[in-house]
Formats: C-alpha cells, structure tokens, sequence
C-alpha cells in the first residue's frame, strides 16, 4: 500500500529525547522536584532553583527539607512522608517564605519494576494571587460587616433618639390636652358664675324687647358652650358645623323636620340634608340606626 509514497524516516535518538524532556521539565512554571525514598533531591527544575537561589548541582543529594525548609527534619505537614506510610498520592496547602509565596504542594508516588516505591515527583504549585485575592476579599468582607455593623448601631441610637423623642411628644400633648381641658373646664365655671348671672339681673332693668332678645340669644349662645353635649359633639374634631350643631341639637330634644326648620327658618328640605350630613360625619352608615339615640348617648 505504502509502495510508490517517497516519505522520509525521522530518527529521534535517545539523547534528544532527554533533551526535549529536560527542557520540557525547566520551562514548567511549577516548582517540581523527583525526591527518592531518602528525602534526597535527585532533579529539581529550573522554577525551583530560580525560587531558591541554587543551582541544581548544589541541590542534587541533599534533602528537600534542607534544602526548602531549612529544617533538619520533615516538617509534620510533609505530603511525602505521608505517601511513604500509604504509597497513595497527598497534597497540603502551604506558605513557605523560602519559595516566596503560598503553595499547593502534591506527591505522587513513583515505582520500580517490582511496584515498589522508589521515590515521587513533588509538585508545588504557586497560588499566591490567589491567596492575596482571598486575602483581600475576606478584608473586604470584614470592612462590609464594620459598615453594617456601625450602620446598624447608628441606626439603632436613632431609633432610640426618635422613640425618647416621641415620648416627650406624648408627655407634651397630654399636658396640653390637660391644661386645654383645665381651660375649658375653667371658662365654662366663669360663664356659669360670673356671666349668666349679670344676663339674668339685666331682665330685670326694664330693658326693651329688642335687648331682652338680644340678651336671650347671647344666653342660649352661652348655655351652648357649657352645653356638654355640645362639646361632646365638637370634640369629634368630625367637621360638623355650627348650623349642623344647632340641627343636632333639635333633633336630640326630639323636635320633627317641620318644628326645626320653622324654628331656625329654614326649609324642610335643608333640615333632611343636614341629618344626612350628620349621619355621614358620625359614621351612621346603617339606615337603621337612629340618629335622635344616637345623639342622646353623646356626652
């Protein structure tokens, strides 16, 4: 099949294939290592030496925990000697200032012909950006947590700021609406003692019709202040005028549409509007209740 093809043979000897995997082996970015059963460094990369600041000829022989570690033993982190108890593959996360950074270090383990361990490519591999990214976030993180925290505590002062503030605002509107109730009590006793009677003492003087009405009506007027059901009425802040009031009033001493709306001069119609508004503002939305009880029950 082949015959009549002209295709050159490619020799590779066995001196260029060391070549090629030595190469291979310095220009890897991994600090890599081959270690025999006896700790001892028999290759080292050129990533290696470079971190360390050694040649490979000074390293070939020693141990790798001299060497890396400055150490006269195998630290009890060593991945290496935990593969010499099990024979499996192990891996741990150091720092190691002689290298100058953080590392993942793994073992695996190497065997001769007869599947013995004879030694393993040690790998350690630079994760130092990543640490220094973990590093970083987790500051972050800390810095967030201390806004969050010193953000919750000032809203926690405010909080109880607004609340000491509202309460000073309760305290306030019930001395208020004391001292106004202390008024109103106080102005209704004057107009009962002092005011009344001089109005009662003024009939007496022969006064014409016109100033005995005009007296008669600065009485009712008056009788209307102190009148509590007036100011029961009143104090539902509802709206309800003073001409409703007096329509209140009227249909509360039970008088009919008819004797209202003569009494006041006004229409019929005008009486039945003003009920509706009063039914409305009082909140009487059942037909059936009914607003004269209604208006009796106020105090």
């Amino acid at each position: 099949m082949d015959e009549g093809l002209n295709v050159p043979h490619v020799g590779i000897s066995e001196a260029q294939v060391n070549i090629n995997w030595e190469s291979v082996f310095d220009v890897i970015p991994d600090v890599i290592s081959i270690l025999d059963r006896e700790y001892r460094l028999r290759r080292i990369n050129k990533t290696m030496a470079d971190r360390l600041g050694v040649t490979p000829g000074n390293a070939i022989g020693r141990a790798c925990y001299e060497i890396v570690h400055n150490a006269a033993a195998p630290p009890s982190f060593c991945p290496f000697s935990k593969m010499l108890e099990d024979g499996r593959e192990h891996s741990v996360e150091i720092f190691e200032p002689n290298l100058r950074g953080h590392f993942i270090v793994s073992v695996s383990p190497l065997y001769d012909d007869a599947g013995q361990v004879i030694g393993a490519v040690h790998v350690a591999r630079d994760i130092t950006l990543r640490k220094e990214a973990e590093q970083a976030l987790l500051e972050a993180n800390r810095g967030l947590e201390q806004r969050v925290a010193e953000r919750t505590a000032e809203l926690a002062k405010k909080t109880k700021s607004l609340e000491e503030v509202n309460m000073t605002l309760r305290v306030l509107l019930e001395y208020r609406e004391r001292d106004r109730k202390e008024t109103q009590e106080s102005i209704i006793d004057n107009i009962k003692i002092k005011v009344l009677p001089y109005l009662n003492r003024m009939r007496k003087f022969g006064l014409t019709k016109e100033l005995n009405d005009y007296i008669s009506m600065i009485e009712n007027d008056l009788k209307d202040i102190v009148s509590p059901f007036i100011r029961g009425l009143a104090d539902k802040s509802l709206g309800i005028s003073p001409a409703q009031i007096r329509v209140a009033e009227m249909v509360r001493s039970g008088m009919t549409n008819k004797e209202i709306a003569n009494c006041l001069h006004i229409s019929e119609g005008t009486v039945r509007s003003h009920r509706q508004v009063l039914r409305k503002k009082l909140g009487l939305t059942n037909n059936k209740a009914n607003l004269r009880a209604y208006l009796q029950s106020i105090q």
